[in-house]
């Protein structure tokens, strides 16, 4: 059976016919309602040691290709203990989300440029709108750094929406040297953060 790319007009419609009980195929759809990419970025992106755990940046795009309305971001990769938590508002400095780092000051993001929050009615695209900005996340305990081939960490995230449906898109983590640059961040370096967007 060959793969058949629905226009973006028919997903809601496929949605429809499964809720009043059609089966759909969506294993053998060739394309999905959302194209994701990564971004480059001033910075680097990838992981660095934390006080206990392990934090993740990424910079990404999202694009509607039918409306979508994201509920949750899930990343695997099996080089990575276990499920990575996605960044909250930071209760010691209220209006930034913040990484608090082993051997400097806290790495702080404004809300403007991170999509974690863009969930739910926030995370509601219209076809053709875009969302861009960083993923930030932690996880439990340390991920060693490694070299050479490995040092591009192979991983996928998924893009969940409200209907329970998840769509995966293969990225690459950067696990090579997860505390060198955070150990010699600057102002220019935060200034860097805060105009990404």
């Amino acid at each position: 059976m060959n793969a058949r790319s629905p226009r973006p007009q028919p997903w809601e419609l496929l949605r429809r016919l499964r809720t009043v009980g059609c089966p759909v195929d969506w294993e053998h759809l060739a394309k999905y309602p959302v194209r994701v990419r990564t971004l480059a970025t001033k910075l680097p992106t990838g992981i660095f040691a934390l006080l206990q755990d392990t934090g993740i940046v990424l910079r990404i795009q999202i694009e509607a290709l039918a409306p979508l309305t994201i509920a949750q971001f899930h990343i695997e990769a099996g080089w990575l203990p276990r499920p990575v938590s996605w960044l909250k508002i930071c209760a010691q400095h209220p209006g930034s989300y913040c990484f608090h780092l082993k051997e400097s000051r806290p790495m702080q993001f404004q809300p403007g440029i991170v999509i974690n929050h863009r969930t739910g009615m926030a995370g509601a695209m219209k076809r053709g709108s875009y969302m861009c900005g960083f993923l930030l996340g932690t996880v439990p305990g340390a991920v060693s750094p490694v070299t050479g081939d490995e040092a591009a960490g192979d991983a996928t995230l998924w893009i969940e929406d409200v209907f329970g449906d998840r769509y995966p898109f293969p990225i690459r983590i950067d696990r090579s040297s997860p505390d060198e640059w955070l150990r010699s961040m600057t102002d220019d370096a935060a200034q860097a953060i805060k105009g990404q967007m």
